[in-house]
């Protein structure tokens, strides 16, 4: 029979090794398991979707990044929404003293010359104490504007619905050109004695 050489490195291994114990008991590995191999940490969706933790520095310099550019275009988009539109504002007076209270009606006029046959309700604001009423952004266009007296105030007692800037009927109304400007309209009410005649 013949006997197999062995491996001169394994013959040196164990020339090397021969002196130290044996391996611990297999109770020692058990309690080292959990240091050895720690379980796997549960990922929460983010890390999941991402393959990154949640707040890293990285994350938080990329959100910042991407809230600034949201916010800088929300901004462009109103203003370049608004930057076509302007303001029709101004008083309205029941003889010489400002009206206490009414309502402003704009109308938009679809109509190039008169008679204006296309004449539609556009917006309403309330004329305040001082008789200030104001129509924020308002499209370019052709315009009629009404004031009107606070129903059942002393103001309607004595004075009419009129419109710019005093007259009776819309035909003879003043109209209200919008195109590149704000615009600055006072409306005088007229005197019921001065409609009847």
């Amino acid at each position: 029979m013949i006997m197999e050489n062995q491996d001169s490195i394994e013959e040196k291994f164990k020339s090397t090794f021969s002196d130290f114990e044996k391996e611990p008991p297999a109770q020692v590995w058990e309690s080292l398991q959990h240091e050895l191999h720690p379980e796997p940490k549960s990922l929460n969706f983010w890390e999941r979707f991402t393959g990154e933790a949640l707040f890293q520095e990285r994350q938080l310099r990329r959100f910042a990044a991407v809230a600034g550019v949201a916010i800088f275009l929300s901004l462009a988009v109103i203003y370049f929404a608004s930057s076509d539109r302007h303001v029709v504002k101004g008083h309205a007076y029941a003889g010489e003293a400002r009206l206490c209270r009414g309502i402003a009606v704009l109308f938009l006029v679809g109509d190039k010359l008169q008679p204006w046959d296309s004449v539609t309700h556009y917006r309403s604001s309330m004329v305040d104490e001082n008789g200030n009423f104001k129509f924020p952004n308002v499209e370019p266009g052709t315009y009629l504007l009404r004031i009107a007296p606070e129903h059942n105030s002393e103001a309607s007692k004595k004075f009419m619905p009129s419109w710019f800037d005093q007259h009776e009927h819309p035909d003879s109304s003043h109209v209200i050109h919008i195109v590149t400007d704000d615009v600055n309209a006072d409306v005088h009410l007229m005197d019921k004695g001065e409609g009847a005649k």
